[in-house]
């Protein structure tokens, strides 16, 4: 639920990032190389059944090959994973159909043992891995022919294993298993490859540019023996600072059969290009020239300005390792020595060094590798990647900007594409202020461009807590959405914090105050649409139930003040309160939004939910009702009927009065002369009559009559009830219409003090949220306080003051102000993180925190 206020209070603003207005279904559609070729690729989604084409023509079998390698950034250098949605079996025989499947599904004769089953060891494998990506045998784009599997045998007519088949030297039941498996794979992937879904784990970008690669001519098997033959020997993860990943491979040189050590990389371009010297000849990356800077600018903003997301593909040589090198030269001449991932000891460029006789994962890459130092890497392409945006996005920023609520989007995406993806969903903004735009800002100028600007790209984490600090100074109520672990501190800094339930991480859904379960931005837009409704059905109920609530018990104390009998006796006041008021007021409370809900503006935040008008509301109909009942009570007691006589018609006359009342009540504003206020809400008009049969019930059921003390009424006393009933109906419609004008102006300020000697128009402030000492050094032990509080000067420093305390508070999650206090006589505990606030220690075993929590 959202908090809003208007103006001249704070606007409402909602700051998410641009995965929640996209569909997160990635698809490469295009790809630049050197020499200002462009290559169109088709096919949409995460099926791999498409091509690439260099315009309209097919390409041929040697360019598919060159391509396959200048790809190969984009399939090492990837932590994704693209499978079938198929059988665990066979997800595995279609990784390692080379050792499982006859080989007259995989295209292969008889007697050719596939590179899996040999024992030559690393170097062998290296080979069959560079050998399969530049296979002459040329894929068609479809999975059918990637497979090699004869139609006939898609049919389930496999003929026999031969013996010199790798398959049948596996037993005879895993044989079976395997030819029954490789049957309904052949069946599901290779025939009905554009039906069978495709299964993404890992980043969407990243399983985009698996299924390019395997558009390119790979398959699931190619692609699991490169994993193999050529692992990790270094990884740089990517982060939102770095915007790059970054990883070191032992690779086999096509044409020389030598093996080399490359850094691959890929990541942002404006980041990547800058760092670049060279590129790749045509697609040969084995090749490079010098760069050419303004055609790869000039490419990236094109691609930029249509929306679409660009990936650079780098690499590096880096020196082999003396130990790796004679074991490669070894292999080469047919020596049974085998070159291992265990001998790295090349040094990376500016600092990332590679240990010796380290095992592949066990050397760690720094962003220094690729960003520091004179540019040295090799750009090999740029990759175009389209994420559309959703349909539902588009309507639900339309919709909040009608209800008043601010929207700006936070993206890591380049500028231009940026402001081009801004301009699909209907996001305008004067400008698009960049990271390093923000960087260089001091608080100052953030608060004074912050409120201009709906868009910001290329931002970090540490930028979008600034944002929200800057928003919330100007007095805005903020919701911001994240995900990633470092997204912590600007979630709970924000009003509401807002994590994604599909990609967020568990710091980012522990630092929230909602989960957005689908990820999706017209969620957030029917959770404000569902809090105004429920906003609006609590002050509906509110005006429903005060006012009988008064008639009850004021009636009681007129009627002693006058001296005449109450009108209700306590049975009949009980069935009123528990039956009538409680039927109508939980179906008046489950009432639809109404149709302007997401139309007019927010309401004040710190307005009272019992306002002048439901105060005012409960004194004339309250009143109206009170003088209904004691009305018809003496009118039957004077023409002589009896004192039950009189209980009965005025608490007919008080029931069916509510009834109406609860129709008017549908609306505080609107008239309920229409017919949709009558039959609009199908169980609030049974409920009216369920109470009416109930009333009829106990007015003329004899046994019941003796326990609500009441008796029959005539038609004429039903005609007076009814009459009552309506005039009340009637004055409170016509309050909705003339009041406005001519009557409000004149009660509302006596209503107003009323309520301010009642204490109802109190604006109370946020409560204080107080965190105990055990919830405290839980913060402390994650990994985001312990970031914030490393970041503090040590002890006795220069700078260990309350600014910084303030800091590792302000990200270590409490949310701010906040406020520290501790016991005078604590301790100084050497092992305990410390800092000063107002001059006193503060340790963060012994602390106590107090924040503003703002209601939601």
């Amino acid at each position: 639920m959202l908090t809003a206020t208007w103006p001249p209070f704070p606007d409402p603003l909602l700051i998410f990032s641009a995965g929640t207005l996209t569909k997160n279904e990635m698809t490469a559609v295009g790809l630049h190389a050197s020499g200002g070729a462009v290559f169109r690729v088709t096919g949409s989604g995460y099926n791999p059944d498409g091509d690439i084409k260099l315009g309209e023509d097919p390409l041929p079998a040697a360019a598919r090959a060159a391509l396959r390698q200048l790809l190969l950034p984009a399939v090492l250098c990837n932590d994704a994973t693209l499978m079938p949605l198929v059988s665990a079996h066979a997800q595995n025989m279609l990784t390692t159909q080379a050792v499982t499947l006859p080989s007259s599904q995989l295209g292969l004769l008889p007697g050719q043992v596939p590179a899996a089953l040999t024992e030559e060891g690393r170097a062998a494998d290296l080979a069959a891995a560079s050998a399969a990506t530049v296979s002459a045998r040329e894929p068609e784009g479809s999975l059918l022919a990637a497979h090699g599997a004869p139609a006939e045998e898609a049919a389930g007519a496999l003929p026999p294993l031969a013996p010199d088949d790798p398959a049948a030297h596996l037993p005879k039941h895993l044989r079976a298993e395997s030819q029954q498996v490789g049957v309904a794979i052949t069946r599901a992937i290779t025939v009905a490859s554009r039906v069978v879904t495709w299964g993404v784990t890992g980043d969407p970008t990243e399983a985009a540019l698996i299924a390019l690669a395997m558009k390119s001519g790979l398959n699931l098997r190619t692609l699991n023996l490169l994993s193999q033959s050529a692992p990790r020997l270094a990884t740089l993860p990517f982060s939102s600072e770095n915007k790059f990943m970054a990883t070191v491979h032992d690779l086999v040189h096509p044409e020389t059969g030598a093996l080399r050590r490359i850094l691959l990389v890929k990541g942002a371009p404006d980041v990547l290009l800058p760092r670049c010297s060279t590129q790749a000849v045509g697609c040969n990356p084995w090749r490079s020239e010098p760069i050419e800077p303004a055609r790869w600018t000039a490419a990236n903003a094109a691609l930029s300005c249509e929306g679409l997301r660009v990936l650079a593909l780098c690499w590096k040589e880096l020196p082999l390792p003396p130990a790796s090198a004679a074991a490669a030269a070894a292999a080469a001449a047919g020596s049974n020595v085998s070159p291992t991932a265990t001998d790295v000891s090349a040094t990376v460029e500016s600092g990332a060094s590679a240990t010796p006789a380290a095992a592949p994962g066990d050397v760690v890459l720094h962003s220094g590798s690729v960003l520091g130092g004179v540019p040295s890497l090799q750009l090999n392409c740029l990759v175009a990647i389209v994420d559309p945006p959703r349909d539902e996005a588009i309507k639900a920023v339309h919709s909040c900007h009608e209800a008043g609520i601010t929207v700006k989007m936070i993206t890591g995406d380049h500028a231009d594409t940026a402001r081009t993806i801004g301009g699909w969903i209907g996001i305008e903004s004067a400008e698009v202020l960049t990271g390093p735009q923000l960087e260089r800002m001091d608080e100052a100028q953030l608060l004074e461009r912050v409120e201009g600007c709906n868009i910001y790209a290329r931002a970090s984490p540490e930028h979008k807590l600034r944002i929200v600090k800057a928003l919330q100074r100007h007095g805005h109520v903020v919701a911001m959405t994240g995900d990633g672990v470092n997204d912590a501190p600007a979630l709970r800094q924000a009003n509401v914090g807002v994590a994604m339930g599909i990609t967020g991480t568990e710091v980012a859904k522990e630092a929230s105050r909602m989960l957005l379960l689908d990820d999706n931005f017209a969620t957030i837009e029917r959770a404000v649409l569902q809090g105004r409704r429920t906003y609006d059905n609590l002050r509906k109920l509110l005006a429903f139930l005060l006012p009988t609530s008064v008639a009850q018990g004021v009636s009681i104390a007129v009627a002693v003040f006058l001296g005449v009998p109450p009108p209700l006796n306590p049975v009949q006041i009980l069935y009123v309160n528990m039956v009538t008021a409680a039927t109508l007021g939980l179906v008046l409370a489950a009432e639809e939004p109404e149709p302007d809900a997401m139309q007019r503006p927010p309401r004040v935040q710190s307005k009272p939910l019992v306002g002048k008008l439901i105060t005012w509301r409960s004194l004339f109909v309250g009143a109206e009702m009170i003088a209904a009942m004691l009305i018809q009570q003496q009118w039957t007691r004077n023409n002589g009927g009896s004192e039950r006589a009189g209980t009965t018609i005025a608490m007919n006359t008080l029931v069916i009065s509510q009834c109406l009342y609860c129709l008017a009540c549908r609306s505080m504003k609107k008239h309920s002369f229409r017919l949709s206020a009558i039959l609009g809400n199908p169980w609030l008009s049974s409920m009216i009559l369920l109470n009416a049969a109930l009333q009829c019930l106990i007015t003329y059921a004899p046994g019941v009559q003796e326990v609500w003390g009441t008796e029959a009424l005539g038609g004429l006393e039903w005609l007076r009830i009814l009459m009552f009933a309506f005039i009340i109906f009637g004055v409170v419609e016509l309050e909705k219409a003339l009041g406005p004008r001519f009557v409000r102006p004149v009660v509302m300020p006596c209503i107003r003090g009323l309520n301010a000697a009642m204490g109802c128009n109190r604006r109370r402030g946020p409560m204080p949220y107080r965190m105990r000492q055990t919830e405290m050094r839980e913060v402390a032990r994650s990994d985001v306080a312990r970031a914030a509080l490393e970041r503090l000067p040590a002890p006795g420093a220069a700078g260990a003051g309350a600014g910084g305390a303030a800091e590792a508070v302000a990200v270590g999650i409490p949310p701010v102000p906040v406020v520290l206090s501790t016991a005078a006589s604590a301790p100084a505990s050497a092992g305990g993180a410390s800092a000063a606030v107002g001059g006193a220690p503060v340790h963060v075993s012994d602390v106590q925190v107090e924040g503003t929590v703002t209601s939601v």
